[in-house]
């Protein structure tokens, strides 16, 4: 298995070989080692609590809106970014975030990950979507991904979990990051047919106006989110590595830009966690270590988090 460097510059030139499994991106000037990049802290203090007025606003999307307001914690939304089967490392890491009273009021997800939101924000505990992914994970084994055979076994657990549901149907406010090919971007869908967006996100063929969320950049996803929401906290599996079992040009081209704009560009986030699954392909058969590192990865974010409850907000 052999590497080839990806040096993106102004633009993105990779070579192809059909005899190569696998590629590293290498970036000039970027500093790789870090895996959490915060602007703001998550927590309000006591003394702060009394003079902000923080609470969930209108959406203006899927007209859904919360009962009472929250004054003691921000809003907090959740975008779970693009990275196939790496996407399962977000289970444990979402799990931590809840246990360090970050539950999220507002959940989107792009490309695989849009199934993972989706299943959060019809109120599935962390362990049944484990055990879902868990059982779509052995099917999906040894195919191909965006194959004809990775793409059935992929319709027939949407259409299983999310027949006839409608995105604003939710229990939490759901966004689907989809994108837009008359506006040139990433947007986000709060109301709809659930299983069609999903759907939209799971190929990379463009039969319709919205296509697969890998197209766009995570940017204007977290300006979309910064309107709805007082705090955007943003999970990324893609890392600084581009590695792929399936030998095919177009995936390294269009997941090889996005790579590069996540790398080149500092996150709009107010919280972004990068897990560190840069050894994984993004079709790795190793679902369950990759859940296992996200696992590994909760107890650095845990203490991260504890420390900033524990200071005051400037």
């Amino acid at each position: 298995m052999r590497y080839l460097a990806f040096v993106f510059i102004l633009f993105i030139c990779f070579s192809c070989s059909q005899s190569e499994k696998e590629r590293n991106i290498l970036f000039t000037g970027v500093d790789v080692d870090k895996t959490m990049a915060i602007k703001s802290s998550p927590f309000i203090s006591k003394e702060r609590v009394r003079s902000l007025d923080m609470g969930p606003i209108n959406v203006e999307g899927p007209d859904q809106v919360y009962d009472e307001k929250i004054e003691n914690k921000k809003v907090i939304a959740l975008y779970l970014g693009p990275g196939l089967h790496k996407s399962f490392a977000y289970i444990p890491v979402i799990s931590c975030l809840k246990r360090m009273d970050l539950d999220f009021h507002i959940i989107a997800g792009a490309e695989f990950s849009a199934m993972i939101a989706s299943l959060y924000a019809y109120d599935l505990t962390a362990e049944e979507i484990d055990w879902k992914l868990y059982q779509m994970s052995e099917e999906i084994k040894n195919k191909t991904i965006y194959s004809k055979d990775w793409s059935e076994t992929i319709v027939k657990f949407v259409d299983k979990e999310f027949k006839n549901k409608r995105i604003q149907g939710a229990t939490k406010v759901l966004a689907v990051a989809e994108y837009d090919l008359k506006k040139k971007k990433n947007v986000l869908t709060f109301k709809g047919n659930l299983k069609t967006s999903l759907l939209n996100n799971l190929s990379l063929t463009f039969s319709g106006n919205n296509v697969n969320s890998v197209f766009g950049s995570e940017d204007d996803i977290v300006e979309e989110l910064k309107k709805r929401a007082d705090y955007v906290i943003v999970l990324d599996v893609l890392g600084d590595k581009l590695k792929l079992n399936s030998i095919n040009d177009y995936l390294y081209g269009v997941y090889g830009k996005l790579i590069g704009h996540n790398i080149k560009f500092d996150t709009r986030a107010d919280l972004k966690l990068k897990i560190p699954v840069d050894e994984f392909e993004l079709d790795t058969e190793k679902i369950g270590d990759v859940i296992q590192v996200g696992k590994e990865y909760c107890k650095k974010v845990e203490s991260f988090l504890t420390e900033l409850k524990d200071k005051k907000e400037e």
